[in-house]
């Protein structure tokens, strides 16, 4: 069953050019429950620690702390890597969190740096369950980023009515050999495609999808007043005829 989502603590950029709620729409199955470290903007994981404990770290910490100038220009933690790796002859590792499938990744030793109070301590004090959202990207890899479910349902028996009146476009050349002449034709694509499915009584899905590798396609849930508003601003002359169309079952 396709779900709605939104990004963590973040707005879409379109839901500030219409009004409109916007999420991204996505399959169930690619939703899932990881592991991360909960204030990732202060706490820094560090890895090959090897057999150091927290307090071997801090130790170290103190030491070139006490050494006056060696640490008064630093300011990221990357470059505390670098001065305590050349010091001490490690390989220490500091990254910002990632998303792992449970929590043992913390609850073995799991060493991290905090960044406001300049210490290292165990990783598992800021550790939390969260959901993501597991998506391939146009080069191969797949991302994931951290989200918030919309408890909506989004099936129905409806129709799903294609607007042909928005979807975009984009033109390529394709070039052609015949005999001695090399011709140059430009062709449209669609990149991207916009539907509408009612889902219940006032209450329709908007769709903007696209096959491009990579693409979320994004949706938005809005009444039926909010719905012929929509399809005003985007200059749609047929919305009678539309809004026929969207209210018929599916055959």
């Amino acid at each position: 069953m396709r779900k709605l989502f939104k990004e963590y603590a973040q707005e879409s950029d379109m839901n500030k050019e219409d009004g409109l709620d916007w999420y991204y729409i996505g399959d169930g199955q690619n939703f899932k429950e990881q592991a991360t470290i909960s204030d990732y903007y202060r706490i820094i994981l560090v890895d090959n620690t090897g057999d150091l404990s927290a307090d071997d770290l801090n130790n170290m910490l103190s030491d070139l702390k006490s050494r006056e100038g060696m640490l008064d220009y630093v300011d990221s933690y990357d470059e505390l890597a670098e001065i305590i790796n050349g010091e001490y002859g490690l390989e220490l590792e500091f990254y910002a969190s990632a998303y792992y499938e449970d929590l043992d990744h913390f609850r073995h030793g799991s060493i991290a740096y905090d960044m406001e109070k300049e210490c290292f301590d165990l990783a598992e004090k800021w550790d939390e369950t969260v959901m993501t959202y597991l998506y391939k990207e146009e080069h191969g890899y797949v991302a994931s980023m951290q989200v918030e479910i919309i408890d909506e349902n989004i099936e129905s028996s409806y129709e799903e009515v294609h607007i042909t009146e928005l979807d975009e476009t984009e033109e390529f050349e394709d070039e052609e050999e015949d005999s001695d002449k090399e011709f140059v034709v430009m062709e449209k694509k669609v990149i991207e495609t916009t539907s509408v499915k009612k889902l219940r009584e006032d209450m329709y899905l908007i769709v903007v999808s696209s096959k491009l590798p990579g693409h979320l396609d994004m949706a938005a849930t809005t009444s039926e007043s909010e719905l012929i508003e929509f399809l005003e601003k985007e200059y749609i002359i047929d919305i009678d005829d539309y809004m026929k169309k969207f209210n018929e079952l599916e055959k």
